[in-house]
């Protein structure tokens, strides 16, 4: 196994891990009010359209050209269509209070959780692959991000008596599935390349397409005002903070 591969797999988990983080938070200290889930949710889309239009694309335009960058993004936000359409994200559990599906239907949350996450291991590979520090980012946004979506995972969990550790676990394994797209990247760019630009710029349509379609309508849900909004340039300007800083390890 190579020493790129091995490092970004090493660094992909750790983002990942974020995800039983964020479960471990609610085993600890019961539910969170609706406001404060839907900020959070805010500052997720925020950091997610961040890394897609201060990280992602800037690269991809800077080793690619514009039709080569626009192709991958739009092949991205397909692919992630595609995933929507197959494996619904089942959106109704964020930020709905009254909401508490089944046991078999919260596992199964998480399992689709763990799918749509392989774009980010996606982004995360690819950043590796392109050298620059532009991995190290990736890792940090993508991981703060995490932290929401294992609170999104464990919630209906626990309503249906899963202990605090399993829905943990649960969580974090979801987390863990950025590492097939990691390593999936890895692969595919040491075979070109020249798949790095459209790679990239594929990684950030998905993104944006997630973001558009699931996390600023759900961090709305029922009229939240202002507060989503605001978690969404925080989150933004966080992901400019982590770029500026040229984050490296």
């Amino acid at each position: 196994m190579s020493t790129l591969l091995l490092r970004v797999l090493k660094f992909t988990a750790a983002a990942g891990a974020m995800s039983g983080v964020g479960a471990l938070f609610l085993s600890l200290y019961g539910e969170v009010s609706r406001r404060i889930y839907c900020s959070i949710l805010g500052f997720s889309a925020g950091v997610m359209m961040g890394v897609s239009t201060v990280i992602l694309l800037p690269h991809a335009l800077q080793i690619g050209s514009l039709p080569v960058v626009l192709v991958g993004m739009v092949a991205g936000g397909l692919f992630a269509t595609l995933l929507e359409v197959g494996i619904p994200h089942m959106e109704p559990h964020f930020g709905a209070d009254e909401f508490s599906p089944g046991l078999g239907d919260a596992v199964a949350l998480a399992l689709a959780v763990a799918i749509h996450n392989i774009p980010e291991g996606l982004a995360m590979g690819l950043g590796f692959a392109a050298g620059n520090g532009l991995g190290p980012l990736l890792v940090v946004a993508v991981g703060c991000q995490n932290i929401p979506e294992g609170l999104a995972i464990s919630l209906p969990l626990r309503r249906n008596g899963v202990d605090r550790w399993k829905s943990v676990a649960f969580a974090t394994l979801s987390g863990m599935s950025e590492m097939i797209g990691a390593a999936l990247a890895v692969a595919a760019s040491r075979w070109a390349e020249s798949i790095l630009p459209v790679g990239l710029a594929f990684a950030a349509g998905a993104l944006i397409y997630v973001t558009a379609e699931q996390l600023i309508p759900e961090s709305h849900h029922r009229e939240m005002g202002i507060v989503p909004s605001w978690g969404l340039v925080l989150g933004f300007a966080m992901v400019m903070v982590i770029s500026e800083m040229g984050i490296d390890f």
